[in-house]
């Protein structure tokens, strides 16, 4: 049987018109928006606390890999006398003066640190930490500021006071027990105090990254 050219065109047209609504039925079922999954929300890591929210339990992991933080230093000098003079006659005495020059730090124990010291507000973006005290971590005399003050000598006594190396080390102790009484004489404390606020505050921004850097930093110290 044969089709006659009429028809013939009219088929093709036909089956174009089922290919291109084919191709739109296609188009609309895998590209249709509505019926597309929902894109997944990835977890911020909890090791990098800027990337979507601040929790107190990464921001503590950041700062106690910091373990200890040195807040102040500050150099501070001492005078000892050697008593070395016979009896209590004027003629007899003997007292050297040595001034000692030593650099202390205070330093703040970070792995103390827990979640229970830190406040975090989103509504205020405040954080508040509760930090140790500062405490005098250590002192380290320079040898090269000793300073040997002319010996007072009597009528009678001539030359400088001989030290053994156990005098000089007990004399050493002795001054840096002194140094460790200076540094927590109220002046010296309270500038420790304020810059151990500062550096923790700074310390805190700086694990924050960008996304910290709208939260202000109070920072207070267990009694």
């Amino acid at each position: 049987m044969k089709i006659s050219l009429k028809n013939k065109i009219k088929l093709i047209i036909l089956v174009v018109l089922l290919c291109i609504a084919g191709g739109f039925f296609i188009a609309y079922y895998f590209y249709n928006p509505s019926r597309q999954a929902s894109s997944q929300w990835i977890v911020p890591n909890v090791n990098t606390p800027y990337s979507k929210f601040i929790t107190k339990e990464a921001l503590v992991q950041q700062i106690q890999q910091k373990n200890e933080l040195i807040s102040t230093e500050t150099e501070i000098s001492e005078e000892v006398s050697i008593d070395d003079s016979w009896g209590s006659l004027p003629i007899f005495k003997k007292i050297q003066t040595i001034q000692l020059t030593g650099n202390g730090i205070y330093t703040i124990d970070l792995s103390k640190l827990s979640s229970e010291n830190i406040e975090i507000n989103n509504l205020t973006k405040t954080i508040t930490i509760t930090s140790p005290e500062p405490a005098v971590k250590s002192i380290t005399l320079d040898e090269q500021k000793t300073v040997y003050k002319t010996t007072e000598n009597g009528l009678l006594r001539f030359g400088d006071v001989k030290l053994s190396t156990a005098q000089l080390q007990s004399i050493e102790s002795s001054a840096k027990s002194k140094m460790t009484e200076k540094m927590m004489t109220p002046d010296l404390y309270t500038k420790a105090e304020n810059n151990t606020k500062t550096t923790l505050s700074n310390l805190i921004k700086s694990l924050l990254g960008k996304g910290g850097s709208s939260y202000s930093i109070e920072v207070k110290f267990k009694k």
